[in-house]
């Protein structure tokens, strides 16, 4: 099927939404020259007050709600920016049937790009997207961010302040959801920390290495490719991937078990103790074991929604959220997950379940259910630590001040 889109975005909208009685409607703001509050009565909604985004909120929703409901159209507003998807031959249509309701309702839009389009390549919240191919819809931001974006990496490296850093990190952000999605958050966690005011000062003082670290994203930020995404129906059926782990002074081991056309199939690896580094031992265990997984089942995973299962949750709130904070070495797990999915053209779902409901707990304990089919894992495939680090891992023991988290350039911290 070949799809379309078309987008309106509302003018003023906070001012198009009247009230009726300005007595339901009073601002409240402290003055600072009179040391004392003043309330206002105002006609339409006021920008900045929080019964604002809750009203104008309802009333976007009230709109996609009709244009759902009864001009069937697949799409949504988020606040004052609508949105929709159809397939080519209607996409005019439903653009008319958007303005004539909001027309009915004395709302003004803008009609002309790039507030407003219609066709195959369209702008929606920033990110362009382009239809033009039946099998994959292509995402990316405009240009021009990324030029502002190596811009603001460039003058913080060369003057590296708190308020500019924060820009590049929510710029970045807004390229690597839109791009890659959770498969790039792992290599601007140094990003992450320079922005925290409780470790900013310390790290600022190492301004070369800082400076390094900084241009390394700069270039990361024009070299990340487009999102080319594949609708689901391109997609095979859902396969179920559990894992799990154990950790003892003696011993650490991963399982993991998937039911797959062949059969149910599983792998147990025994893991040297000389590459676990994280304080939190059985995170790291519980996130190499989907990795494992990932790679040891990777004939079967392609083209496949995947619900992963663990019974760690610290783990999975890791591999969610894209970037770990207790370890280097974990978070460079994290990124290697989202990579893998990302290039074999799969989705994941993860989930928590208890141990006693995770069918790989036993696999992990050196306790093999009789007639699984375990694969084998080379251990070249398991990631060692780097010296930077090992050299994190010490710093972070041993002294307040951690400069090495920035050693990672983010071409290192991918591989």
């Amino acid at each position: 099927m070949e799809l379309s889109a078309y987008c309106v975005d509302l003018i003023a909208a906070y001012r198009q939404l009247i009230f009726r009685n300005p007595d339901d409607n009073v601002v409240g703001f402290w003055s600072m020259e009179r040391g004392c509050y003043l309330y206002v009565k105002y006609y339409a909604l006021t920008f900045g007050a929080l019964v604002s985004v809750h009203w104008f909120l309802a009333f976007s929703n009230a709109l996609t709600w009709i244009l759902r409901r009864l001009g069937f159209c697949i799409g949504s507003f988020f606040f004052d920016d609508g949105n929709f998807v159809e397939p080519r031959q209607t996409v005019e249509s439903g653009l008319r049937l958007l303005i004539m309701l909001l027309t009915s309702l004395e709302c003004k839009c803008h009609t002309e790009a790039p507030k407003s389009g219609v066709g195959d390549k369209v702008r929606m919240l920033g990110a362009g997207l382009d239809f033009s191919s039946p099998e994959l819809v292509i995402v990316d931001i405009p240009w021009e961010k990324r030029l502002q974006l190596q811009e603001l990496l460039i003058q913080a490296a060369d003057r590296p302040e708190l308020k500019t850093l924060q820009r590049c990190l929510g710029v970045f952000i807004f390229l690597l959801t839109t791009t890659v999605f959770r498969s790039g958050y792992h290599r601007i966690r140094g990003l992450f920390t320079l922005t925290n005011p409780a470790f900013a000062p310390s790290l600022l003082k190492h301004h070369a290495i800082v400076r390094h670290y900084l241009l390394g994203l700069s270039e990361l930020a024009m070299s990340v490719q487009p999102l080319r995404l594949r609708p689901a129906l391109f997609l095979e059926a859902v396969d179920h991937l559990e894992v799990d782990a154990m950790y003892t002074e003696s011993e650490a081991r991963t399982g993991g078990v998937m039911d797959t056309m062949v059969g149910r199939v599983g792998f147990k690896f025994d893991v040297p103790h000389s590459i676990i580094l994280a304080k939190a031992k059985i995170m790291y265990l519980e996130v190499l074991a989907v990795y494992i997984g990932l790679v040891v089942f990777r004939q079967f995973t392609p083209q496949k929604l995947l619900r992963i299962v663990s019974d760690n949750i610290s783990g999975m709130f890791s591999i969610i959220q894209g970037y770990s904070r207790t370890c280097l070495h974990t978070n460079r797990l994290v990124g290697l997950i989202h990579d893998y999915i990302r290039d074999h053209n799969s989705s994941a779902w993860f989930e928590y379940r208890q141990s006693e409901l995770n069918d790989a707990d036993c696999i992990s304990r050196n306790k093999v259910p009789e007639g699984l089919q375990l694969l084998a894992v080379n251990p070249k495939w398991i990631p060692e630590p780097t010296q930077e680090e090992v050299d994190f891992i010490h710093i972070m023991a041993n002294a307040d001040d951690f400069p090495t988290l920035l050693k990672s350039s983010p071409d290192k911290m991918s591989k």
